[in-house]
């Protein structure tokens, strides 16, 4: 058995030494269209390979506004490929501060790619590669039509990856992984009305510098003094009693883009 298990051992390693991890360009990055990348169903690439690839429901991202950590959620409806620059994306879609809900629309700009895994390091699973962050710098304008409204504006990444035929993916590699972030989302929202600014940043599964709320480990779990902050039912889904389970993920699992005006 041993001896068995050597030799597929081996005969993996030669497989994958092979293989080389293909070439990915910021070029590259401006011929394709990556709104895909934000919106719609998301690759499972760390468990399937490409011939059998399954698709799952996007992630709605974990947010927070301000110093006490309110819970805030933002869901993007549409992105388009901008026509004058393939480097920036037009986006629309709403915003949610406890019951305040607005209509958005804005700009993210593709600033860079970076190769944060040596070739050696990347993650690769059925051909597809891992090791690729694009960077990049948004501005979203809430309605000033609509109460409570601003403009969020702030820093963006989010990590893709490449198959041999050049087709590039969302990155899940790492998606089972302890502490697995992705689409990041970092800045601050400014008030129209009296020009004050807050931070609020969000992104999948974890949140960016959000180190006082989120006291979990391998995942998100939010403090217990924030709780109140819009974080109940979030901690509720996870509860032990049914009933309370029950309510909470009809809240979690809202869509509530669709329900509010």
């Amino acid at each position: 058995m041993k001896r068995l298990l050597a030799i597929l051992l081996l005969f993996s390693a030669l497989s994958a030494a092979g293989q080389a991890r293909p070439e990915i360009t910021l070029d590259l990055i401006r011929q394709r269209d990556l709104s895909m990348l934000w919106t719609g169903p998301i690759p499972l690439i760390d468990r399937e390979d490409t011939t059998t690839l399954e698709w799952v429901g996007r992630f709605e991202p974990l947010g927070y506004i301000g110093t006490d950590f309110r819970r805030f959620r933002i869901h993007i409806a549409s992105i388009h490929r901008s026509g004058s620059d393939p480097l920036t994306y037009g986006l629309s879609g709403k915003t949610r501060t406890g019951s305040n809900v607005c209509d958005f629309e804005g700009e993210l700009h593709i600033d860079s790619l970076v190769t944060y895994l040596a070739p050696d390091e990347s993650d690769e699973w059925g051909g597809i590669y891992g090791g690729w962050r694009l960077k990049g710098h948004y501005t979203l304008r809430e309605d000033p039509e609509q109460p409570g409204t601003g403009v969020f504006e702030g820093t963006h990444i989010i990590d893709i990856a490449i198959d041999t035929a050049g087709n590039i993916y969302y990155n899940t590699l790492m998606l089972i992984a302890d502490g697995y972030r992705n689409n990041q989302w970092q800045g601050t929202w400014r008030s129209y009305k009296t020009g004050a600014t807050k931070v609020c940043n969000w992104g999948d599964c974890r949140i960016p510098d959000s180190c006082e709320l989120d006291t979990g480990a391998g995942e998100f779990i939010p403090a217990d003094e924030y709780l109140g902050n819009g974080w109940q039912s979030y901690r509720d889904q996870f509860d032990r009693d049914k009933t309370v389970r029950t309510k909470a993920l009809q809240e979690e699992n809202q869509r509530w883009w669709l329900y509010y005006d």
